[in-house]
């Protein structure tokens, strides 16, 4: 075996030693020859800048499709995720807001949402490991969709706009805000009978609010009595938009529970301190 590559290598120098003593005795031979290897390199070199330049433009075009399915897909539903916002972004103790519940969502989001849209668009769904550029990329563009609708609801403390019962929570939400309540969401299951934890100098509200067709009953009452227990809070609150029955009225008497329509929520601190 060792012979035979010996006589390769002996042949090969040979033929390089023919070719040599060739183009020496011809040198316009050689010209040409070296202009023709020089023109392949060339050849070879921009084929390769060609290829690569298709491949990073595949790449570009099929990047901007993405984050446009993505955004299409995230103006769709743009009231729901900026609903949902609101209801997973809050205030720790510390005064601190905590994203964890939302990065979620968002998360959830794209595979149940934006995955099936790129397959229908012809693009494969990439990898699932949340912590890619990509991924990140994404949430991004669902951010900002929000942040844009966000930027339109100047008039969303408006009860005739409203239609569904989350949005009524985030209405009276953002009216206690701006009276100068620390405003946590509970979560949407499980919530132990309050949609909002409202504190303020100390006093801490369990709040229930009913966006009713018809007056509101004890059920209510009852479920904030528990939440109140629940969520050691100093008084138990239900806003609505309609009347209360006489029961729940009665009810909510014997339990120190505070009753009140939201055109009155501007004067909830005066009622907390009666209540007191």
């Amino acid at each position: 075996m060792q012979a035979l590559g010996g006589l390769a290598i002996l042949i090969g120098i040979a033929l390089i030693y023919k070719l040599y003593t060739f183009l020496s005795e011809n040198p316009a031979v050689a010209v040409v020859l070296g202009l023709g290897v020089v023109a392949l390199v060339w050849a070879l070199i921009k084929g390769a800048e060609k290829q690569k330049q298709e491949e990073n433009e595949s790449a570009r075009r099929k990047h901007e499709k993405l984050l446009s399915v993505t955004r299409s897909v995230a103006e769709t539903h743009k009231k729901t995720l900026y609903i949902r916002e609101k209801q997973t972004v809050y205030k720790d103790a510390y005064g601190d807001y905590k994203f964890d519940r939302w990065n979620s969502e968002k998360k959830y989001f794209i595979k149940e949402k934006v995955f099936p849209a790129l397959l229908e668009s012809g693009i494969e769904p990439f990898s699932l490991d949340e912590d890619s550029s990509v991924w990140l990329e994404l949430e991004r563009v669902i951010d900002a969709t929000v942040s844009e609708f966000s930027s339109t609801q100047v008039d969303l403390v408006d009860f005739d706009n409203i239609s569904t019962g989350q949005e009524y929570e985030i209405v009276c939400q953002e009216i206690l805000e701006n009276l100068g309540w620390a405003v946590n969401n509970t979560p949407t299951s499980g919530d132990q009978g309050a949609d909002l934890i409202a504190e303020k100098e100390g006093c801490r509200l369990a709040i229930q609010c009913k966006f009713y067709s018809s007056s509101v009953g004890n059920k209510a009452v009852q479920e904030v009595v528990a939440a109140t227990s629940f969520y050691v809070a100093d008084f138990g609150v239900v806003v609505s938009n309609n009347t209360f029955t006489k029961s729940a009225r009665q009810l909510a008497v014997s339990n120190g529970v505070i009753l009140i329509h939201h055109d009155d929520l501007e004067s909830l601190d005066e009622l907390v301190s009666k209540a007191a």
